[in-house]
C-alpha cells in the first residue's frame, strides 16, 4: 500500500495549488462559441489564416498588414508548442485514471466475511454491499467557497456514483455534477470503481452545459484510516474538464469518518487561436457516512 500512499502524494505535489476565480473559471467554461476570429475553432480553420484574420482587422495601411503577415508563421508555431505542453495534461488524467484500479488488479487477494455479519468493522469485504453518502464543504481559489456531495453505491462488481460541487464567490455561483453507472474492482486493502459518466455544468447568467467523461475512484482501507483517489476527465461545450479529489480520512466509529482532500477542478480549450485554461483548487473537509 505505500505504492497507492506514494501516488496520492505525488500527484497532489504535481497538481496546481493556485488557481484562478470563479469568474475567470466559469467564464471559460460557458464561454459561446462566437463568430470572432479569436473564438472560432482553428481546428477548422489554418492558424495562419485565423491569426491574419484577427490581426489585419484593424490595420489601416500595407505596413500593418505586412507585420501581420510576418508574425503569422511564429505565432502559430509557439501556438502548436503550447497546445503539446497542455496536451500533456490529457496523457497525465489518463494515467491517473488508470492507476487506481491498476493498483488494486496487483494489491492482495479480496477479504469475504462469509455471512459472518463483519468480522472486523474496519476492514472492506467485498461480498457485502457498501455505499457512501459524503458532505464537504472549503475553500478554493480567488476566495472561492466550494461544497460537495458524493454518493456511491457498489453491489459485487457493479453500482453507481454521484459527484456534485456548488461553487459560490461574491454572488456569482457554479454548480457541476457528474453522474454514472460503476464497475468495481477490489482487492485486500482497496475498492475502485471506473464510471463512464454524464457531465453537467449550470449557473447564475450562463447556459446549461452537458458532456461526457470518465470517472475512477479508489479507497484504499487501513484499519481507522482510509486514503480517497478520484480523478476525472471527460468534455463539455468543446473543452476538456478535469477534476481531481485525493486526501486521508479517519473513521471515528465504523460507519462514520472525516476526511480532508486536496480538490482541483480545471479546464482546457485547445480549440481556439488563444489556448486558455482555468481552475480551482483548494482543500475541502468531508463529513463521511460509509458502510463497508
Amino acid at each position: 500500500m505505500r505504492n497507492f500512499t506514494s501516488l496520492l502524494l505525488a500527484v497532489m505535489l504535481a497538481l496546481p495549488v493556485r488557481g484562478e476565480g470563479l469568474k475567470e473559471y466559469k467564464g471559460l467554461k460557458h464561454r459561446p462559441l462566437k463568430t470572432e476570429p479569436t473564438t472560432q475553432k482553428v481546428v477548422e480553420r489554418p492558424c495562419t489564416e485565423v491569426f491574419l484574420e484577427t490581426c489585419t482587422k484593424g490595420c489601416t495601411n500595407d505596413t500593418c498588414r505586412a507585420q501581420c503577415h510576418q508574425n503569422a508563421a511564429p505565432y502559430c508555431a509557439a501556438r502548436e508548442k503550447q497546445k503539446a505542453e497542455e496536451s500533456a495534461k490529457i496523457l497525465m488524467y489518463l494515467v491517473l485514471l488508470a492507476s487506481g484500479p491498476l493498483l488494486t488488479l496487483v494489491d492482495g487477494p479480496r477479504n469475504y466475511d462469509g455471512g459472518g455479519g463483519g468480522q472486523d468493522p474496519y476492514t472492506f469485504y467485498w461480498d457485502l454491499p457498501s455505499f457512501n453518502v459524503d458532505l464537504g464543504v472549503g475553500l478554493l481559489s480567488g476566495g472561492t467557497i466550494g461544497t460537495s456531495a458524493v454518493g456511491a453505491f457498489r453491489f459485487d462488481h457493479f453500482g453507481a456514483s454521484l459527484n456534485a460541487n456548488y461553487f459560490t464567490q461574491k454572488g456569482d455561483s457554479l454548480l457541476e455534477f457528474d453522474v454514472g453507472p460503476s464497475f468495481y474492482l477490489g482487492s485486500t486493502h482497496l475498492s475502485a470503481a471506473i464510471s463512464p459518466v454524464l457531465l453537467g455544468s449550470a449557473g447564475s447568467g450562463v447556459k446549461t452545459e452537458y458532456g461526457i467523461g470518465v470517472r475512477t475512484s479508489t479507497t484504499a482501507y487501513f484499519g481507522k484510516f482510509y486514503l480517497v483517489f478520484s480523478p476525472l476527465l471527460g468534455k463539455i461545450n468543446r473543452l476538456w474538464q478535469f477534476a481531481f479529489r485525493g486526501g486521508v480520512g479517519y473513521k471515528i466509529l465504523p460507519e462514520l469518518g472525516v476526511h480532508l482532500v486536496y480538490d482541483h477542478h480545471g479546464v482546457l480549450d485547445l480549440n481556439t487561436l488563444v489556448i486558455s485554461s482555468a481552475s480551482l483548487n483548494g482543500a475541502l473537509l468531508y463529513l463521511s457516512y460509509r458502510f463497508n
